[in-house]
């Protein structure tokens, strides 16, 4: 039994215990796992633990006692090298009737696990703090320990437990290496030369320096004591590709049928039955003859002035003696042989001085060389630590927020039809007729996220946003069971509409998408019923096709519907325009944005459900940002009028920021949210254009909450919050235009300030996303919940997934990452969208659509 000592402390333990529950691992009758059996709760009713198997412990010892000779000999354990290899089979085993189930050890290290003395099985302890994948949701494992973290989680400061299976693996093949190499660990070994190593293992983890390698690695060398020339070919295979960068770790079962075979081959020693090997001759004997030879460094002597002080003389006393007369001698009388010995004493005793003083000399500017080193090594160290100190400030934003908990994680892979102007088909192209229709990765609206709406469409190209069939309708998805289902709404919308930014009325289940013309830029906002009934809104001029081919740009524009389908806002290039549904010929109103704003572009809008408060942000960008400007404006629409009633600019608070082009507003319309940019600088180091370095305006993203004051209708800003993150400045992209890139798969612009979603209540904000690549492949995207009923706006959550950014044997065209918060705040779904192509025509072209859905409340 397991009691807590503060069940309370971690509110999520209950839900977690009462889900391994529900999925315990496959153990096949036996008792491999210390695994919950039922929920324990005190006097008071409430959760305080959990019963779990009993185990004869007598019967077993920690495998940490037999990575080693000594360790062994502690826990009576046997000697045996096979008993080793069948521990690390049995232990192979275990994670791999985890990982059937789903679920994660993340801090898979010996001490989590008993070996049994006899028979070399393998019990697994302390389940409870496992990443769980339960019968309707999925909990993090958030435990850890350095010596075991993947090199890729260490390299990107990203937690274990995001890497779910990929940790497990890693750590499984560190303590398999370790079980067959004596305890050695795969990083443990002997730096090469004069080259200079981290000390410590998880560092080495970190820098890919794995010792045992083929080819040999060039900084470190295996340790002397090493057993590894010995492991046959598929295990030294199998450990390769374990430590090996951007390469497909073995699986546990993997590992199970290597080591079996392993088992199987193993010889016996001759001369000790405890030993085995694999080659022609044991080198466990062998091990026992290696000498190392380590060169000690002589003692130094002390300096000639130390050893002179160290001397001492005894005093003279003085004594009685009998005065005896000397014979007088006459200079002439010392013999030539004392002479040549003076003078040869006197030129010693020169020489001897002036040695002596070289050798002080020698020894001072040795010793002022010492304290010089000491005094640069100080300085490096305190320079390293003030540099790892600014490296952890400029990385704190990543670690910002309590990790949100994930629900359910979904992944799908949808063949998309063959674009139209492909040259060759391949042998699955899909029969001539109708184009099938797919899911498009924008979500609409939810309340729960079993129930997503998602827009099917059949596009025209790989990764375009346009429709290009006869009929669009609208799909269920529950991520949770992975089922699309098809719904009676179907809209005949025909080619040529735009669905990135797609709206189903909820009063009306009318359809809103944008309708494009020449070179595919959208000219009309599109109102489509159930009955195929279409109503077009009229925003700008179609522009003719001139001949010249060239590239035809238009402004942005938005739109907005109010709850009762009543009206259409549209902010356009340089004007606000209210229209009636019913009759789009005409706008019922409209009012150009004021003459010192007419250089910037419509960039966010957004409206109270009854339509009357409209709020539209606009911005310029120019120039990498370093021309950057933004302003939000307050409408109000009554009586068929639009008055212009608030700048932003105008009472912008001096607190250094700067607006950015993103508003939302509480339905209630007293809560609004504008983005914003702080500590501005120009970087003209970090970014490149057509390959020249080029001077960008970058800062940190941020937000404003401004409240209206009750009586006086003005607005007061109510806080503010900045991620400490600075990079460019960005604006939303154009969502009339075609836009595509060659060189970016990731199409959209994203910053923590930019699409923000707010609560109807303004009491919940989900940012939006931040986006981190790495050289592995791979992208880290983060968005970040904020709590806005305090006085001052706090994170209360961090949603975080990983993009990878290879699919395989396909080619990578484009990526769309997107983060959507629940109507009711208790929910959140943070996702991407890859698209995939075959350059060689072998595979029909794919959308890999992929989510995570995250609890925000208990």
């Amino acid at each position: 039994m397991k009691l807590y000592h503060e069940p309370s402390k971690d509110p999520e333990r209950p839900q977690k215990i009462q889900q391994m529950l529900l999925a315990p691992p496959d153990d096949e009758g036996m008792v491999h796992f210390a695994w919950p059996i039922a929920k324990v709760e005190d006097k008071k009713g409430e959760f305080a633990g959990y019963a779990m198997p009993l185990l004869p412990l007598s019967e077993y010892a920690n495998l940490d006692l037999l990575l080693t000779r000594k360790g062994r000999e502690l826990g009576k354990l046997p000697q045996s090298r096979e008993f080793r290899i069948r521990a690390a089979g049995n232990l192979a085993r275990r994670v791999a009737q985890l990982h059937d189930q789903g679920h994660f050890i993340i801090d898979l290290k010996p001490a989590n696990m008993l070996v049994n003395r006899r028979t070399a099985d393998i019990v697994v302890v302390d389940c409870d703090g496992f990443a769980i994948q339960g019968k309707d949701s999925f909990i993090p494992g958030h435990q850890y320990t350095t010596g075991y973290i993947a090199p890729e989680a260490w390299q990107q400061q990203e937690k274990p437990e995001a890497l779910g299976k990929a940790q497990d693996l890693f750590a499984l093949a560190v303590i398999i290496f370790q079980l067959l190499n004596e305890g050695l660990h795969p990083y443990q070994g002997v730096p090469r030369g004069k080259q200079a190593i981290p000390t410590d293992t998880q560092s080495r983890i970190g820098s890919n320096l794995f010792a045992y390698s083929t080819p040999a690695n060039p900084k470190i060398q295996p340790s002397p004591w090493s057993l590894h020339n010995d492991f046959p070919a598929p295990l030294a295979s199998a450990f390769r590709n374990a430590f090996r960068p951007n390469v497909q770790r073995p699986t546990a079962k993997d590992w199970v049928s290597k080591l079996d075979r392993a088992v199987s081959s193993l010889k016996r020693c001759a001369n000790n039955t405890d030993h085995g090997f694999w080659g022609d001759g044991c080198v466990v004997c062998q091990q026992a003859l290696v000498e190392v030879k380590v060169k000690r460094p002589s003692p130094r002597k002390p300096p000639a002035t130390a050893r002179r002080r160290a001397q001492q003389h005894p005093p003279r006393v003085a004594q009685p003696t009998t005065r005896t007369p000397r014979p007088t001698t006459t200079r002439s009388g010392s013999s030539p042989l004392a002479q040549i010995v003076s003078i040869g004493f006197f030129v010693l005793l020169v020489v001897g001085y002036f040695a002596h003083l070289h050798n002080e000399k020698k020894l001072r500017a040795e010793w002022l060389a010492e304290i010089e080193a000491r005094e640069q090594a100080r300085q490096e160290a305190k320079d390293r630590q003030e540099e790892l100190e600014a490296l952890k400030m400029r990385n704190a934003w990543r670690e910002i927020g309590d990790p949100a908990s994930a629900i359910t994680v979904h992944s799908n892979f949808h063949e998309l039809p063959v674009p139209t102007n492909a040259f060759s088909r391949p042998a699955s192209q899909p029969p001539e007729g109708p184009p099938p229709i797919v899911p498009h990765y924008s979500v609409g609206a939810f309340d729960n996220y079993r129930q997503l709406p998602i827009l099917g469409y059949s596009p025209p190209n790989i990764a375009w946003d346009y429709h290009r069939g006869e009929v669009a309708s609208m799909i269920t998805l529950d991520p949770l069971s992975d089922d699309y289902s098809e719904g009676h709404q179907r809209y005949s919308i025909g080619p040529n509409h735009r669905v990135d930014e797609w709206l189903v009325h909820p009063a009306s289940q009318a359809l809103y998408t944008r309708k494009c013309g020449f070179q595919m830029n959208c000219y009309h906002l599109a109102r489509t019923d159930q009955n195929g009934e279409e109503r077009l809104f009229k925003v700008l001029d179609v522009q003719a096709n001139d001949g010249t081919g060239f590239r035809q740009t238009i402004p942005p524009w938005h739109f907005a519907i109010d709850a009762n389908d009543e009206h259409a806002v549209i902010a356009d290039s340089d004007r606000l325009r209210i229209f009636a549904t019913s009759a789009p010929e005409k706008s019922l109103a409209e009012l150009a944005y004021p003459d010192d704003l007419q250089d910037m572009r419509a960039s966010d809008l957004a409206i109270t459900p009854d339509g009357e408060t409209i709020f539209v942000a606009l911005s310029r960008y120019r120039n990498f940002g370093m021309e950057f400007a933004a302003a939000v404006l307050e409408y109000t629409f009554n009586n068929d009028q639009l008055v212009l009633t608030t700048r932003f600019d105008e009472i912008w608070p001096d607190d250094g920021s700067i607006p950015a082009p993103s508003v939302v507003v509480s339905d209630d319309g007293k809560t609004l949210v504008t983005g914003s940019y702080h500590d501005l600088d120009d970087d003209s180091s970090r970014y490149k254009a057509m390959g020249q370095t080029v001077t960008a305006k970058v800062a940190k993203a941020g937000i404003h909450i401004w409240r209206r004051e009750t009586g006086t209708d003005e607005w007061s800003t109510a806080g503010q919050y900045t991620l400490p993150r600075q990079d460019l400045l960005k604006t939303p992209d154009n969502p009339a235009a075609f836009g595509y890139s060659l060189s970016n798969v990731f199409g959209a612009s994203h910053r923590f300030n930019l699409g923000l979603q707010l609560a109807p209540d303004g009491k919940t904000l989900l940012s939006g996303l931040e986006l981190e690549h790495t050289p592995q492949h791979k992208t880290i995207a983060r968005a970040w919940i904020l709590d806005l009923s305090a006085p001052q706006p706090a994170v209360s959550h961090r949603l975080q997934n990983t993009i990878h950014r290879r699919v395989t044997n396909m080619d990578v065209d484009r990526i769309n990452p997107f983060v959507k918060l629940s109507n009711n705040a208790d929910e959140a779904i943070l996702g991407s969208a890859i698209f995939a192509k075959d350059s060689f025509n072998r595979n029909p072209p794919g959308l890999e659509l992929s989510l995570t859905a995250f609890r925000l409340r208990k």
